[in-house]
C-alpha cells in the first residue's frame, strides 16, 4: 500500500470513529500528525 493510501485509510477510520476519540487524538489525526497520535495512544490516552 502506498503512503497516500495509508493516510487516506487512517483519515477515513478517524472520521468513522470520531465520536469515540478524544479531542487531542482527533486533532492529531486530522492534521496527519501520526507520530504524535501514536505517542498519545502509547501514553494510554485517546479513548
Amino acid at each position: 500500500m502506498a503512503l497516500q493510501e495509508v493516510s487516506l485509510a487512517i483519515t477515513a477510520w478517524a472520521e468513522d470513529h470520531r465520536g469515540e476519540l478524544d479531542a487531542k487524538l482527533r486533532h492529531y489525526l486530522g492534521n496527519a500528525s501520526y507520530q504524535k497520535a501514536l505517542a498519545h495512544l502509547s501514553e494510554g490516552e485517546g479513548r
